[in-house]
């Protein structure tokens, strides 16, 4: 028996006017740092999300207001997000920085982002049909997969025409569709993605440096998959990838080395457990121990040093800020299902 694909819609309207901004980036930070513009009044914002579950790929329709959206590294290194995403832009344009070139997607574009990659772009009031797509599902057919960030494509001929007539379908039938359907739709999406980016001439006057960003993937997966073992150092993790101990620390010279993105995923991943509800029955000894921490009294120092709490003074906040997240939960924006997706996807 075939099965409808999943729908999810996110919506600030009946919210009061001053409560809308606060929910939709409470949302949004799942995977973007996002702010408001210093002239614009918070009580005029408005945003709406409609999402459909496509077979591993989210595709959505934002209408939104403008606001700045950033993803510096700190973000990436700490959650681990690593998609495509795609944007045509039915109403509104984004002005992103990518190195030294400043690139504008206008209205009717095509732009293409890497959530792997660092962000820094404005939008002016926008309606976005976006695409999110695991990069192992895509970068094979990519051309150049690691220099994806701020590319536009011409929705107007070609690939991209091709490619922007089918998201406007697929926004207009995609809710209704059955799994079977949205597979065959999902492989559709993936091929017209690489045609239409595959045909963009690549500025390589600022290039990304490709190999360094796949050895700092790579080298980020080791460090995620060891973080428990209080031995993982430097000189452990340059061993697992065949590499010198220099070119290790080059790769994470711009996060301040490699042993404190160590440091920081095992003190953020210690603040997570802390403040779930589902960890109330653990010792904090027991969180420790579990993301490397040697001792008690080392973790503590370490903690108090980054958070400026203690855990257990980290413990109480974060069940007071629960409390005050169910309550923002339980606000009548329909519902946030695509958070987790955009966490999930693979």
């Amino acid at each position: 028996m075939s099965s409808s694909v999943e729908t999810s819609l996110f919506s600030t309207a009946r919210l009061a006017p001053g409560d809308r901004f606060s929910a939709w980036r409470d949302s949004i930070n799942v995977v973007f740092e996002s702010r408001l513009p210093d002239t614009l009044d918070p009580g005029h914002f408005n945003a709406r999300v409609e999402s459909v579950l496509l077979d591993g790929i989210m595709f959505t329709r934002c209408t939104t207001g403008a606001q700045k959206f950033d993803r510096p590294v700190s973000r990436i290194l700490a959650d681990g997000i690593d998609h495509y995403m795609f944007q045509l832009f039915e109403a509104g344009q984004v002005d992103i920085q990518v190195g030294r070139r400043a690139l504008r997607g206008p209205r009717g574009a095509i732009v293409s982002f890497d959530l792997g990659d660092v962000l820094d772009s404005v939008n002016d009031d926008f309606d976005v049909l976006t695409v999110m797509v695991p990069r192992t599902r895509l970068a094979p057919r990519l051309i150049h997969p690691e220099a994806v960030q701020g590319l536009v494509v011409d929705s107007t001929q070609g690939a991209g025409r091709l490619l922007a007539d089918f998201l406007k379908t697929l926004y207009a039938v995609g809710g209704g569709m059955e799994q079977a359907e949205a597979v065959a739709a999902g492989r559709a999406l993936i091929e017209l993605l690489a045609a239409a980016f595959n045909a963009v001439p690549v500025d390589l006057s600022d290039p990304p440096d490709w190999a360094d960003q796949a050895l700092q993937m790579q080298a980020r997966k080791l460090i995620v998959d060891h973080l428990g073992d209080p031995d993982l150092d430097a000189h452990t993790l340059a061993g697992l990838m065949g590499l010198s101990r220099t070119r290790l620390y080059s790769l994470f010279a711009e996060a301040g080395g490699v042993m404190q993105v160590v440091r920081e995923l095992r003190l953020k991943r210690s603040l997570t457990d802390l403040i779930a509800a589902s960890n109330a029955h653990l010792q904090i000894s027991q969180i420790a121990y579990r993301w490397g921490y040697r001792g008690l009294a080392q973790f503590n120092r370490a903690f108090k040093a980054r958070f400026g709490v203690t855990p257990g003074e980290a413990r109480e906040q974060g069940l007071r800020h629960t409390r005050q997240r169910n309550m923002l939960m339980s606000l009548p924006v329909g519902d946030r299902r695509y958070e987790t997706w955009i966490e999930t996807l693979a």
